[in-house]
């Protein structure tokens, strides 16, 4: 009976954070046949560059100590981790204002700089997804699900709404503001649903019990930030830079919304799951447990990844023609290389906590530098052998596929070598 109960709390948890986030996801589809009517090529792609420069930053914003919010079991430790983790997230926007601020002009003598002026929003968006990222662990541990999915859906509609707004009045930045508009709105929608609980915790925040929570905690400091540093939000930087730089705006515009829009609809989904599923792991204690619960939803989710791969090769390249216009004749080619690697990312993201629940933070860090080496050489490499678009895309295809893949058959490795804390 508790089995039950507990596999129908995940299923709820599960379902009210997609449900939340799926509506808010829809949006941006919905629109955008009317935004790739409204922005070019190349403004997509200034947004794809604006986004892989800001997550830079802004993922590992509080050092990833909100991790460690699930983790404690006292409402004093989950306190002061939270204003630890928000003080982090203010003082990492801080710097990269300063150094934008700095090297902004030396940047623009350099010719490197096509951000302009919109480099300046990037701290904005480090503390708006850093700070939102902390609030979002606390009410997780909290159970607030709900409150979770609404913040998405609340960032999904004001994002494409000042999207729309920008297109409307000819605006070619506007992708790119909008984006920033939903990260605050996000923000603020959590701050307001937390001020109560927060000033509650403010009174629980001493010096020197956050002092020892940052120590007891520091392995996601040692090894989780390096880790998230290296294995995404630099490998998307190097993804959109390199593929900018070799074949252009216009083509990383093409790559970046087949890319963009099918991953970060997925990635939401993906972490709605890992939230729950990073909760459930917590309660688990043994190899069989692990084991057991690790596998079931790796199948689960590998069935939900067949069916996108598949989908993306029935649809007729005629109907996306169709539905987002005559500059976009390309994208449903690019979909179909990348999508391979993306079900696959999927799949390999939803369950990516055990490995800290296994307590492989170095092992991953490690891993994150081989990730990364492998996208530089699949790139760089593919365009070097042949040089034009789709070979390239297939070699960087195929290094996301083998890391990926690979990742998920270590789990079990480890999950045979782990021994319960109490052994």
């Amino acid at each position: 009976m508790a089995s039950r109960f507990q596999v129908s709390r995940f299923s709820r948890d599960v379902l009210t954070l997609v449900t939340g986030t799926t509506a808010g996801q829809a949006i941006p589809f919905l629109m955008l046949p009317v935004l790739t009517r409204l922005y070019s090529e190349a403004d997509f792609g200034l947004l794809t560059t604006y986004t892989a420069t800001s997550l830079l930053f802004a993922r590992v914003a509080s050092l990833k100590y909100e991790f460690a919010i699930v983790l404690e079991k006292d409402p004093e430790g989950r306190a002061n981790l939270t204003f630890f983790g928000l003080l982090l997230a203010f003082s990492m926007a801080l710097l990269v204002g300063a150094t934008v601020f700095i090297l902004r002009p030396w940047l623009d003598q350099q010719g490197w700089n096509e951000l302009g002026h919109l480099l300046y929003l990037v701290p904005l968006t480090v503390v708006a997804v850093g700070a939102y990222e902390v609030l979002n662990y606390r009410m997780n541990s909290q159970g607030r699900f709900k409150t979770i999915a609404g913040s998405k859906l609340m960032q999904s509609g004001l994002a494409e709404g000042a999207k729309l707004g920008g297109g409307l009045r000819q605006w070619g930045v506007g992708l790119v503001w909008g984006r920033v508009v939903g990260e605050v709105a996000a923000l603020c929608y959590m701050v307001t649903l937390s001020w109560r609980g927060l000033a509650q915790d403010w009174k629980l925040v001493k010096r020197q019990k956050v002092w020892s929570l940052a120590v007891k905690h520091r392995d996601f400091l040692r090894y989780s930030t390096p880790s998230a540093f290296l294995g995404s939000t630099l490998i998307n930087f190097l993804y959109a830079w390199l593929l900018g730089y070799y074949f252009g705006k216009e083509v990383l515009g093409n790559v970046g919304l087949a890319t963009g829009y099918v991953s970060v609809g997925l990635g939401i989904i993906s972490r709605s799951f890992a939230q729950v599923y990073y909760k459930e792991l917590a309660g688990l204690h043994t190899q069989e447990e692990l084991r057991k619960v690790y596998q079931k939803h790796m199948l689960r989710l590998f069935a939900v990844s067949a069916s996108l791969v598949i989908g993306a090769y029935l649809v007729p390249s005629t109907v996306v023609v169709w539905l987002l216009g005559d500059q976009w004749t390309n994208l449903m080619d690019y979909l179909r290389i990348v999508i391979i690697w993306i079900s696959i990312s999927f799949v390999s993201s939803s369950l990516s906590f055990i490995y800290i629940r296994l307590r492989r933070q170095r092992t991953m860090m490690y891993f994150d530098g081989l990730h990364l080496l492998m996208v530089a050489v699949g790139i760089s490499g593919g365009y070097a052998w042949f040089g034009t678009v789709k070979p390239t895309l297939w070699c960087y295809t195929i290094a996301q596929s083998v890391f990926y893949l690979l990742a998920i058959v270590l789990a079990f490795v480890f999950i045979n070598r782990f021994r319960p804390e109490s052994q």
